[in-house]
């Protein structure tokens, strides 16, 4: 089983589009998924929308906190309310570039590897859409040469035991940002297996 975990903080504008894309994701052979969406204290429409839409999928469970925590802590406690043996984390403002990203980062995880990171694009035409592009090439080339250290992990599949290995993401970043170097860092600390996906991406919404 793979646990997919989605932080949401005031996510509104981007909800639906990810969970779309997490639902119509290809079924693997051997592993299924279970989706928790996190709300983490939000204070806009974002937890109505995952509501009305998709509290009746039987693979969707929307977990509310009662206050704003960081993504740090929305992670780990929808990575708490799971059981499965991966876990798998994407930002409430990304979603699948297509339908076999999630398999990809499933196989690598299967084939051994503690963390599969996969890429973060954007499809968009702006500077901010070249400027995202440009910073996924970069970490794309670091990656392949060995460099996880420049990576994020808002397209990132683990082991749950290395997840639990590293005590979760650390809670004392309340906000979001930057968690995800120490969660990083702490893995090539740990010498963990990392494995750059290419065939995994997202689409990040500027």
């Amino acid at each position: 089983h793979m646990d997919i975990i989605v932080p949401m903080y005031n996510a509104e504008r981007t909800i639906s589009r990810v969970l779309n894309s997490i639902l119509t994701q290809d079924q693997h052979a051997t592993c299924v998924t279970n989706v928790y969406v996190v709300d983490d204290g939000s204070t806009d429409s974002s937890h109505d929308i995952a509501m009305d839409t998709f509290s009746e999928r039987p693979r969707v469970s929307i977990l509310k906190l009662d206050k704003n925590c960081g993504r740090s802590g929305a992670i780990n406690a929808g990575a708490r309310a799971g059981s499965g043996e991966f876990v798998f984390f994407i930002d409430s403002d990304c979603e699948f570039a297509d339908s076999g990203c999630l398999n990809a980062h499933i196989d690598a995880l299967i084939g051994g590897a503690d963390v599969s990171f996969g890429p973060i694009r954007s499809s968009g035409n702006s500077f901010w859409s070249h400027y995202q592009n440009g910073v996924d090439r970069k970490r794309a080339a670091k990656a392949q040469q060995g460099n996880f250290s420049a990576l994020t992990s808002a397209n990132t599949a683990m082991t749950r035991s290395s997840f639990a290995g590293l005590g979760g993401f650390n809670t004392n970043y309340t906000h979001y940002g930057f968690e995800d170097r120490d969660l990083i860092q702490s893995m090539i600390n740990l010498s963990a297996k990392m494995h750059y996906t290419p065939d995994a991406g997202v689409y990040h919404a500027d």
